[in-house]
């Protein structure tokens, strides 16, 4: 819903025809993470990751520590907002509101907004369509996604005055509150975002209309599976003649196929991952692949067949 909000207010400016300036105008130079071990004791300095930033928050009790001799550097302050630049999660952002004594970790880049900017104005841009596009546009033609800080600071973004600045971020923090429950009235906008409320309220009852009708497809879809689960049991009582045996005595074979990671290559065979077995088929479309060799070298214990069972054993 905060990309929805954010997306009809930024949209609503560059049709306005305010001109767009690089990122590098609005914020001091990028600067890559510290590159350190995640150590369970506190040692030193908390380590942010990647993965510590969770639905527009960190959760400090979980954030690991790391060795930092010198932190100064890469010490976090309120208003930093950190970039994930690497991964499925690239594009990603925090706006650091209470630091802790913690730094951030090397798959981060921390930005400061200059004064001529709202730390929050920024940050609720880079929740809209009109920033993603552009994070899309620089992940596109590499096989690892990642953009880095001379990409970011050529992202284009509207400049407005501070008034709309303040208000535009207000609105948008209010927006959040309301998805996580509270009853704020959305606030009004100045022009030229006055009718973008209304827009924006228009969005928010269509989506708690969808959010309904998924929450009563998942209580059908609960009620089939205990039903489901109940026929099972009763046709599988053991007091109506049936003998329980080991799976072992009605395979052939049982095979736990070699632990280590294949090398994947850009054609080949489909190599089955636990992330392509669906129900009931195999995801070969999304399947990686390896070279003929590695085939050979993995099916050494026997060459998958019709009516094989692949179960997936762990994750």
């Amino acid at each position: 819903m905060v990309r929805a909000a954010s997306t009809v207010l930024f949209n609503a400016l560059s049709r306005s025809g305010y001109p767009l300036v690089s990122l590098s105008q609005l914020s001091e130079e990028p600067q890559y993470g510290f590159t350190a071990s995640a150590e369970p004791e506190n040692i030193g300095p908390k380590l942010v990751r990647i993965t510590d930033l969770q639905d527009g928050g960190i959760n400090w009790n979980t954030v690991p520590y790391c060795k930092c001799d010198k932190p100064e550097q890469y010490l976090l302050e309120a208003n930093d907002i950190l970039f994930a630049r690497t991964g499925a999660t690239t594009g990603k952002t925090h706006l650091v509101k209470q630091a802790e004594n913690a730094v951030f970790a090397s798959y981060l880049i921390r930005l400061r907004p200059k004064s001529n900017v709202l730390p929050e104005y920024l940050y609720f841009f880079f929740q809209s369509d009109a920033y993603w596009s552009q994070i899309s546009e620089e992940k596109e033609g590499s096989a690892q996604p990642n953009v880095n800080g001379k990409k970011l600071i050529n992202i284009q973004i509207p400049l407005v005055d501070d008034n709309i600045q303040s208000e535009i971020s207000k609105f948008l923090a209010v927006v959040r509150e309301r998805q996580d429950g509270s009853t704020k009235q959305l606030p009004n906008l100045p022009p030229p975002l006055e009718d973008q409320r209304r827009v924006v309220l228009r969005i928010e009852e269509l989506a708690a209309k969808v959010g309904e009708a998924r929450g009563l497809r998942s209580d059908a879809t609960k009620e089939a599976e205990v039903l489901a689960k109940s026929a099972m049991r009763q046709l599988f009582k053991s007091d109506i003649g049936y003998q329980e045996v080991t799976i072992e005595s009605v395979c052939t074979a049982i095979i736990d196929n070699l632990h280590s990671n294949p090398t994947y290559s850009d054609d080949g065979v489909p190599c089955v991952r636990s992330s392509d077995v669906g129900w009931g088929s195999l995801l070969l479309n999304t399947a990686r692949r390896t070279s003929e060799d590695e085939y050979q070298r993995r099916t050494v214990r026997g060459e998958p067949t019709t009516d094989d069972v692949v179960l997936v054993r762990e994750g």
